[in-house]
């Protein structure tokens, strides 16, 4: 979403609008959601909600959660409205706002994967207070307005299993934790092709085959685990009777469901994911002395401000000198660059400064 974006009339709640328009186009995104499915209309971006969900989801808005939600937990702008299309008969309809451009995971340095964490644990914080909580935990539910994460996935919010901790935690182990792990012993290549199994994502078999030794031994409960799962998934009667007595249990209290994310919590931000400096990252201070490199940031600098772009892609952006330039006068940058250290650089100082 441009920063001049304002949210349209149509997603204030109050002020519900019914359009009658036909041909709208199902997000092809949208293949696996028992609750519903996302489209297109007008260039303008909408979900349709299943009617035997749809009192649920009105509800949500209705006493004021979805409104909370977006204020302060980062959920994407959303507000009901009609639509008089046939497809549509019996659905509750929900306009989102834009977001754009659209990145993924596997296209984010480590510290975009960690703030995405981040966002998705707060947010299950707030929702445990509700009796709600995410049903699943993928980083494709998050979007970057800019250094912002944003929550999209709007119908991952259910109602609370009281007979589980996370029914989505092993998600979270697959697409966050073990990959911010790997991204911590300089391994973040490793976990962004592991990523691209948008399914699976790093398995606990895939990464104990990426530790080290040390590693093993310093970390006896992941070791043990391992162990353990390998003995589970040969003994099938065994992986059934567990799974068993994991639906028989009892229930999880609040408490205990808000101290076990509060420790997710801790354990994100006291993990440091910062990439080893390469030669890419030095690039500008190695410049011989003899040559002016201030001439060509003069030169881009004063183009900038000729032609002024609303818009700005920097290709090959090294630690984003020109990228940062052009966020500065209000252009929309998309800054990409091969190199995972100069990616970081420029998405903490884009983060610091709040540039778009």
């Amino acid at each position: 979403m441009d920063n001049q974006q304002q949210v349209e009339p149509s997603l204030s709640a109050a002020n519900a609008m019914t359009l009658s328009k036909d041909g709208l186009t199902v997000d092809p995104s949208s293949y696996v959601d028992p609750n519903g499915f996302l489209f297109h209309l007008n260039g303008k971006l909408y979900r349709a909600i299943h009617p035997h969900v749809k009192s649920f989801y009105q509800q949500l808005f209705d006493n004021g959660t979805i409104k909370r939600l977006v204020d302060q937990l980062g959920l994407v702008p959303s507000a009901p409205v009609r639509l008089d299309l046939p497809q549509l008969k019996g659905q509750l309809t929900i306009q989102h706002e834009k977001i754009k451009p659209i990145t993924f995971c596997t296209e984010w340095c480590p510290e975009m994967l960690q703030d995405a964490a981040r966002q998705t644990l707060h947010l299950s914080l707030e929702l445990i207070e509700q009796g709600l909580m995410l049903q699943d935990a993928y980083p494709w539910n998050i979007v970057f307005d800019g250094t912002k994460p944003i929550f999209v996935d709007f119908t991952s919010i259910v109602p609370e299993d009281k007979r589980y901790l996370w029914p989505a935690y092993p998600q979270y182990q697959a697409f966050f934790q073990r990959p911010l792990s790997l991204a911590r012993m300089k391994k973040d290549k490793i976990a962004r092709l592991h990523l691209l199994d948008n399914i699976n994502g790093i398995s606990l078999e895939d990464f104990y085959q990426h530790t080290s030794g040390f590693y093993r031994l310093s970390h006896p409960g992941f070791t043990l685990s391992y162990h353990l799962n390998q003995l589970i998934q040969r003994q099938h009667r065994l992986k059934e009777k567990m799974h068993k007595i994991a639906a028989q249990g009892a229930t999880v209290s609040k408490a205990i469901r808000r101290r076990f994310f509060k420790r997710l919590l801790k354990q994100i931000d006291r993990a440091s994911v910062s990439p080893t400096d390469d030669i890419w990252q030095n690039y500008y201070q190695d410049i011989p002395q003899g040559i002016d490199k201030n001439k060509k940031i003069q030169i881009v600098e004063n183009l900038l401000q000729r032609v002024n772009p609303k818009t700005v892609t920097d290709l090959g952006c090294n630690t984003g000198v020109f990228s940062l330039l052009a966020a500065k006068q209000g252009a929309r940058v998309i800054a990409i660059d091969s190199s995972t250290s100069c990616i970081s650089t420029l998405y903490h100082t884009a983060k610091h400064k709040q540039l778009p």
